[in-house]
């Protein structure tokens, strides 16, 4: 599989994504298919919500994360999520290897639909998500993070 490259100047502290963020996922993205991507991740012991099991929200960031940069990498469009739908349907836990996996569904006009699913080694299935995308200018991105991409 191919490793996603693009750099985007504002991302450096993202949770996600972020190089610089000292307790962020640091998550590094890979060509799955034409129109989806794949990330491993292994969650440290402070991802816990109930005992081992990681907690929902930050199953949530990890979906998020791999959604938003499906369209940022695919399609080549930067945007923000405007809606998520998550489903639980068995635990993940912390330091155990996890694969998630992210497709385009539908883009229609500003909007793209992207699902998503967390998976164990043996795949499978514990977390699925379905994230709504909207895409904006430029400008009006730039603005809301208060920084120039050109920089």
């Amino acid at each position: 599989m191919k490793q996603i490259d693009k750099e985007i100047t504002f991302t450096s502290k993202c949770f996600g994504c972020g190089k610089e963020n000292p307790i962020g996922a640091k998550l590094k993205f890979y060509e799955d298919t034409e129109n989806s991507l794949q990330t491993t991740f292994t969650a440290p012991e402070t991802w816990g919500g109930w005992g081992e099991i990681i907690h929902g929200g930050l199953q949530t960031v990890l979906l998020d994360e791999i959604s938003a940069w499906t369209a940022i990498s695919l399609l080549s469009i930067y945007g923000l999520t405007v809606k998520a739908e998550i489903e639980f349907f068995h635990p993940v836990y912390v330091n155990e290897k996890l694969i998630i996996k992210s497709r385009i569904e539908v883009v229609k006009g500003k909007d793209i639909q992207i699902s998503s699913s967390i998976m164990t080694e043996d795949g499978m299935i514990c977390t699925k998500g379905l994230f709504t995308f909207r895409t904006m200018q430029k400008e009006k991105l730039e603005q809301l993070v208060k920084k120039d991409f050109s920089s």
